[in-house]
């Protein structure tokens, strides 16, 4: 490793440099690549982008990627649980009306 001398020490050039910390940044993913993991096709997301609807995606020119965090959130923002729950998710105690059209007649 390339080294100067400073005060009678040696530094590391790169010592400056490794002490910051490490750059991360989420995995892009193209059309083809996430219609494959939903069992798609690019139309149907090319579809869902013209509707404004599916997961956020980067336009970068032509291009489209979708960041895998993004497409997380979407998925989790998708996700029924069934069940007798209310939209916030609570436990809905109040009973749910019959649909089951009544066998009297009305006079």
């Amino acid at each position: 490793m390339l080294t100067r001398k400073r005060d009678n020490t040696y530094i590391s050039i790169y010592a400056d440099y490794m002490r910051k910390p490490a750059l991360t940044l989420d995995e892009l993913l193209t059309p083809k690549q996430f219609a494959e993991y939903r069992k798609t096709t690019t139309a149907v997301l090319a579809q869902e982008r013209h509707l404004k609807r599916g997961p956020k995606y980067i336009r970068d020119g032509r291009r489209i990627r979708y960041r895998v965090s993004d497409i997380r959130d979407y998925l989790d923002a998708c996700t029924v649980t069934p069940g007798n729950r209310d939209l916030n998710g609570e436990v809905n105690t109040t009973p749910r009306k019959s649909t089951a059209r009544s066998t009297t007649k009305k006079a």
